[in-house]
């Protein structure tokens, strides 16, 4: 914060010998401990003279603009260095191991340390019906709601022609390959409601447009436990558009 910043620099002063009284009450030799989320002033010479008093950072970060922020991974840096070399340690080789073993599932294109993951090994997730998503995180939000029990495919992205991401690059054609090939009923167009998520589930159902294959999109409005006062405008509109009669 401005306020932990303004403290690093008097306490600098006070190193350097500077008439702080007009700031604090206190001296350099005061201090026992200076511990700080971003190292706002230690980012040249003073990271390595810092004085009589220890240097402890927290793993965390801080607005981009205080001047000599450190990034979140600068801070996760200092952390294992200082407390977790045995963890850090740990956590290279899982990395490693991640790294050379987790590959794409060749039916879902999920992550997976197998060619086939494990859903679409169980043959009662394949029952017709076929959930897309945008990512591995979106899956794995699904499979931990707990409701959903068909199978999946990630498209690894959203169609994005200004960044040159385009039917290919998300693997449309594979998708409508495996619906043909499994016979599925029903596609569940699970990507996120953006723009660019949008416009990739439209295209994906025009891809689809003649075939007998019911398309539904996920039900985008309010969420449970929300009130309308702090609803925005446009997921009032979808709330809306989406309602449906009553039922016990």
């Amino acid at each position: 914060s401005r306020g932990g910043e303004g403290v690093v620099r008097a306490y600098r002063r006070m190193v350097i010998g500077e008439d702080v009284a007009q700031y604090t009450a206190f001296t350099a030799d005061d201090v026992k401990l200076v511990s700080s989320i971003a190292p706002t002033d230690f980012g040249g010479s003073f990271v390595t003279d810092m004085g009589s008093a220890p240097y402890h950072l927290w793993t965390g970060g801080a607005d981009a603009d205080v001047n000599g922020c450190a990034i979140c991974e600068i801070c996760q840096t200092f952390h294992l260095l200082e407390r977790g070399r045995s963890g850090g340690s740990r956590l290279s080789d899982a990395l490693d191991r991640a790294m050379t073993g987790v590959r794409r599932c060749e039916s879902c294109q999920n992550f997976a340390d197998t060619p086939t993951c494990n859903i679409c090994e169980n043959p009662e997730r394949r029952n017709g019906t076929l959930c897309v998503v945008e990512s591995p995180s979106d899956l794995l939000a699904i499979e931990q709601a707990g409701d959903y029990r068909g199978s999946y495919f990630v498209l690894m992205g959203h169609l994005s022609p200004i960044d040159g991401v385009g039917p290919e690059e998300i693997g449309v054609e594979r998708l409508l390959q495996r619906i043909h090939e499994e016979g599925v009923t029903e596609l569940i167009l699970a990507t996120n409601p953006t723009v660019e998520g949008e416009a990739t589930a439209h295209y994906i159902a025009d891809r689809l447009d003649g075939r007998n294959i019911l398309i539904t999109r996920l039900a985008h409005g309010i969420p449970v436990g929300g009130e309308l006062g702090y609803v925005d405008g446009f997921t009032l509109t979808h709330a809306f558009r989406g309602r449906k009669p009553l039922t016990d």
